[in-house]
């Protein structure tokens, strides 16, 4: 989760410092944002670290406490009571991994619109030069960046989903992918 939050925080980073748009607030965010960097980031770590111990206490709880009795009904009722507590912690896990990846996701695209947008600004000018070839070069890896963040994010969300079986052949895949 850290991981996951602090490279949005230096995503939107990026976006804020090299797109060129014209708004009165993107203006003046790109004036600030050299101030708020290091809280964005400390923010996202703690943020981080909030999730990680909500979610060490409720599994700490829920698999610590299982029943010494090995009926099939009371192994049943166990099996319901973890789940019971799983589905806040992957709701509160989901959520803290969807809101990084939707400021990736909006971040990226204005950062390419701007790239594209100044690119093709250099074209109709016929400067063709190494400036242009930067941004072509600019905009792959950002592509390329936004295709990997995304394999992550789709990693994680079935990672969260497949944790709840037991012993699941497809968990490997899914490591092996993030």
């Amino acid at each position: 989760c850290s991981n996951f939050c602090v490279s949005a925080c230096l995503c939107v980073f990026y976006c804020i410092k090299i797109a060129t748009f014209r708004n009165s607030f993107f203006i003046y965010l790109k004036v600030k944002v050299d101030r708020m960097v290091p809280w964005l980031l400390l923010g996202s770590v703690f943020f981080s670290l909030v999730i990680g111990a909500a979610v060490y206490n409720v599994t700490d709880k829920a698999l610590c406490k299982k029943l010494n009795v090995t009926s099939q009904e009371c192994i049943g009722k166990g099996r319901i009571r973890r789940e019971e507590h799983f589905l806040p912690v992957c709701f509160t896990i989901g959520f803290g991994f969807a809101t990084p990846f939707t400021a990736v996701i909006f971040s990226a695209l204005l950062l390419l619109f701007s790239l594209w947008r100044h690119k093709r600004n250099m074209q109709t000018n016929s400067m063709k030069d190494l400036s242009m070839d930067a941004h072509i070069k600019a905009m792959k890896s950002i592509i390329s960046f936004f295709v990997m963040y995304s394999i992550n994010f789709i990693c994680l969300v079935a990672g969260m989903i497949y944790s709840t079986k037991e012993e699941n052949p497809i968990m490997l895949m899914i490591y092996v992918f993030m």
